[in-house]
């Protein structure tokens, strides 16, 4: 029989977590009542050019040279799909992840380092500069439920500054715009977008561009006899992405569209996205046979955007603004159709075919912002066919991209395997003891002291917080000696602690000890540091440092109608975009 352990020392066990979080003075994540984006002006772009006649200069840095960029693989927090959003801008970043903010000014180690928090009534700061590496940069991470300021990068003397995102569209008085102070954060399932689509980085006043059509991308010819290519056709779009800091789980991926046909996606019409591993080769990024995910949108999921039966005009004529949005689709064997989520962890490709094809019509909505914040982007592409000479020229706009958005997160999933509660170091944290009739489990921290199970930190709660009929998180393999995964998500809710325990059938009489290691899954991630159990006389210590590091990025299971399901579900399953038959 296991002695139960005093709530208190769990408690003090936990501090490990928490001490970080508040050496940065991070807040509770509160965010201010959302507003309606600022639409720009139209006007005409710019001429387009071809990749061939040489890359846009998009490095170009502000007129005081003070200046750092985005974290490498971080999104920004952008407009819904009904063209909502709030007024700060949010810089992205994954849960426990380091990130940095490269300082990219001409004496990078003689600047300063400052939070500023900004209110109406209030402001402090505090100086970071001691915490900036050799080469000027400042690194950070930030836990769940946390935000913090984005930091603001001084000069030496302190008579200029540089903070990102900042400042945006909505400035107003001195004292309103200092609520939009510029933050780094974590979410759940939100919209975001690689190009900050609020204030100067995400304006562009171009609405119309070079296609027949007068679209910036979509459908639509260019006239190339200038060039003696004839007409030429536009057939797909594409904008390159960096790969981001952390699995990106996808639900979908949207873009604000316009049609001046006002149809534009014939009845039963279907229209093919892709998403694809990108590498370098010679310099150039090029598409890789890898296609990480196939999305499609039919009329259905063009949503008119603004009141019904409204519409713009434009120089080709009236128009309507439309929300189209993509997904991954799933058919069960009753026919039923579901959207199936995917995971990306590669610098990757979204490209838009077809869309020269009868029954289409559409054009896309730009973001521009190619500048000293996003120097991991390249400007969005047009494809053009020109069939005279029988040639595919890539087209692109100068510091122009194509505003894909996803309504995505960043996941986190931690089994910790060391604890630490003041001057005390606990180790091998993450192997379960269980009782040999299975129905008893502990996690030895020497003496008398134990938890009653493994902690495992996530980035979201455990199950749905509504009607708890859906589990975000899950183990994986779990053989048929351990019946069930119990996970206390109660006691500790609040600092994404959850305490996972098993229950085993008996040991058998034969058998002197066994041993079972599994990892905690999420969405689009998997745990590094396994959970391993031991029930009888068995030694743990030769697989207790064992990590996982081939962790997947799209391993998560569904059924066939989409839902996430662990592997203990019966029946068929898609996993990996394969189908699987789990008996």
């Amino acid at each position: 029989m296991f002695n139960i352990m005093k709530k208190s020392l769990l408690l003090v066990a936990m501090s490990f977590a928490v001490s970080s979080m508040i050496a940065q003075s991070p807040f509770k994540v509160t965010k201010d009542a959302m507003v309606k984006s600022v639409e720009s002006n139209l006007g005409v772009a710019p001429s387009y050019k071809t990749l061939e006649e040489g890359a846009s200069n998009f490095h170009r840095s502000r007129a005081t040279k003070l200046w750092y960029s985005l974290p490498q693989g971080a999104t920004y927090l952008c407009w819904n799909k009904e063209g909502s959003g709030y007024g700060a801008s949010y810089v992205m970043v994954a849960p426990w992840k380091e990130y940095t903010f490269v300082n990219a000014s001409e004496n990078p180690t003689t600047n300063k380092w400052h939070f500023n928090y900004l209110s109406s009534s209030s402001s402090s700061y505090r100086d970071l500069t001691e915490n900036a590496d050799e080469n000027g940069n400042y690194t950070n991470s930030l836990a769940p439920g946390y935000y913090q300021a984005a930091p603001t990068l001084c000069d030496e003397q302190l008579t200029d500054s540089f903070t990102i995102g900042y400042p945006g569209a909505y400035w107003g008085s001195q004292d309103a715009y200092k609520n939009y102070f510029t933050r780094v954060s974590i979410d759940s399932v939100a919209t975001m977008a690689f190009i900050n689509d609020h204030g100067q980085a995400g304006s562009s006043g171009y609405g119309w561009g070079s296609l027949s059509s007068g679209y910036l991308y979509g459908t639509g010819t260019i006239d190339g006899s200038k060039q003696n290519r004839g007409i030429g056709v536009c057939k797909a779009v594409y904008q390159d992405f960096p790969k981001p800091m952390s699995p990106l789980y996808v639900e979908d991926i949207f873009v604000q569209s316009k049609s001046v046909t006002l149809k534009p996606l014939a009845e039963n019409k279907v229209l093919n996205m892709y998403v694809i591993a990108t590498t370098i080769s010679d310099d150039k990024i090029v598409e890789t046979k890898d296609t990480i995910a196939k999305l499609t949108a039919t009329p259905e999921d063009f949503v008119l955007f603004g009141k019904e039966g409204t519409s713009d005009y434009s120089s080709t004529g009236k128009y309507q603004r439309y929300t189209t949005t993509f997904t991954q689709k799933t058919e069960d064997e009753f026919g039923l159709v579901s959207a199936e989520p995917f995971a990306i962890d590669k610098p990757f490709r979204v490209k838009i075919v077809g869309l020269d094809e009868e029954g289409v019509d559409f054009g896309i909505s730009q973001s521009s912002g190619i500048d000293e914040e996003n120097v991991w982007i390249e400007e969005g592409v047009f494809q053009v066919y020109y069939p005279d000479v029988n040639e595919t020229r890539n087209h692109y706009y100068t510091g122009m991209t194509i505003k894909f958005c996803f309504t995505a997160m960043f996941d986190g999933v931690q089994v910790a395997d060391v604890l630490e509660a003041g001057e005390d170091t606990f180790k091998d944290c993450n192997i379960i003891t269980v009782s040999n009739d299975g129905t008893q489990c502990k996690v030895d921290l020497g003496g008398d002291n134990y938890l009653p199970g493994v902690m495992v930190y996530t980035a979201q709660p455990w199950t749905e917080t509504v009607s708890h009929a859906e589990e975000y998180y899950f183990a994986t393999e779990l053989p048929e000696w351990i019946t069930s995964l119990n996970v206390d998500e109660s006691a500790y809710a609040e600092n994404g602690v959850n305490l996972v325990s098993v229950t085993c059938s008996p040991l058998p009489n034969d058998v002197k000890g066994r041993t079972a290691t599994f990892y905690i899954q999420g969405r689009g991630v998997t745990s590094e540091v396994p959970i391993i159990v031991v029930q009888g006389d068995a030694n743990p210590t030769a697989i207790a440092n064992v990590k996982n590091d081939a962790v997947k990025a799209n391993a998560a299971a569904f059924n066939l109608a989409g839902q996430r399901v662990n592997d203990s579900f019966k029946g068929m399953v898609i996993k990996d975009g394969k189908k699987f038959m789990n008996k």
